[in-house]
């Protein structure tokens, strides 16, 4: 079964879906079933959630994506990436990959008092700014074209 490449790519997927849907499961079974929101218990937890949620819904992306890859290049005559060496390879630098380059959601998500959802991430105040400048920006070139 873990002969081709393509099958490797799968089992990543199921288990990744596999550990996704745990990880939802059972945050939405203590906040709905028991009126734990372990979301907002504290700003760890608030963090992991967001964390854990953001990376392993982006691999189910890239896995799919790996296998169409993967059965793309067994319809070529050169059958050069789809050996077993080169899946786990990239399942492993996939994973790797995505699981730094998302760390900013870790750091950017917090609690929140001030609205209802709690724990999300909300925009830093220099990207606030940096944005309120664009606006003022385009609304003063707009004025001058008139």
């Amino acid at each position: 079964m873990r002969k081709h490449a393509c099958t490797l790519y799968f089992i990543a997927l199921s288990l990744n879906n596999l550990l996704y849907s745990t990880t939802i499961l059972v945050v939405g079974l203590l906040d709905d079933g028991y009126q734990i929101r372990i979301r907002i218990r504290s700003a760890l937890s608030s963090k992991l959630v967001t964390y854990f949620g953001t990376v392993l819904s982006i691999l189910s992306a890239a896995f799919l994506v790996l296998t169409s890859i993967d059965r793309w290049w067994m319809s070529l005559e050169r059958r050069v990436f789809t050996n077993v060496r080169t899946a786990k390879q990239l399942i492993f630098v996939i994973t790797i990959s995505f699981s730094i380059l998302f760390i900013i959601s870790f750091i950017a998500a917090d609690l929140y008092n001030s609205d209802i959802v709690g724990c999300r991430i909300q925009g830093s105040s220099a990207f606030v700014q940096a944005n309120g400048w664009k606006k003022a920006e385009r609304k003063m070139l707009k004025e001058h074209d008139l």
